[in-house]
């Protein structure tokens, strides 16, 4: 093989490398929801749904356009692990939202016979 040709697969590996790593930016820490720890749906088999606590400073945005709906994973702690867009009037706010959620968010935890566990759930947003 020619330098030429060992150059242009290197930088056509490396492209793809950097990609793959950034083809699951919305999808959940692996660490969230530890392996073997079971992900419930609340209402069912006796799973009390996750409360929002208050965020600080919370800023809602005007360019917000509802309705929307995300499907969001919140592990045992509380802590929002996963969100994901299922339908959107306007997709590009509802991913700011959900991406904002993600990072800012805080849940009382689900519980099930009174213990925290971890739930996924669907938030639909109609506006205010």
């Amino acid at each position: 093989m020619q330098p030429r040709s060992l150059i242009a697969t290197g930088i056509v590996i490396l492209f793809a490398v950097s990609l793959s790593g950034q083809a699951n930016t919305g999808s959940a820490n692996p660490a969230c929801v530890p392996e073997g720890e079971s992900v419930y749906q609340p209402g069912v088999d006796g799973v009390k749904p996750p409360q929002p606590q208050p965020v600080k400073d919370e800023k809602t945005g005007t360019d917000v356009r509802a309705p929307f709906s995300l499907e969001l994973i919140v592990n045992s702690e509380g802590r929002v692990c996963d969100t994901r867009v299922l339908k959107a009037k306007d997709p590009v706010s509802a991913d700011k939202v959900a991406q904002y959620i993600l990072a800012n968010w805080k849940f009382k935890p689900a519980t099930r016979k009174g213990k925290p566990v971890a739930v996924k759930f669907i938030m639909n947003w109609s506006g205010r």
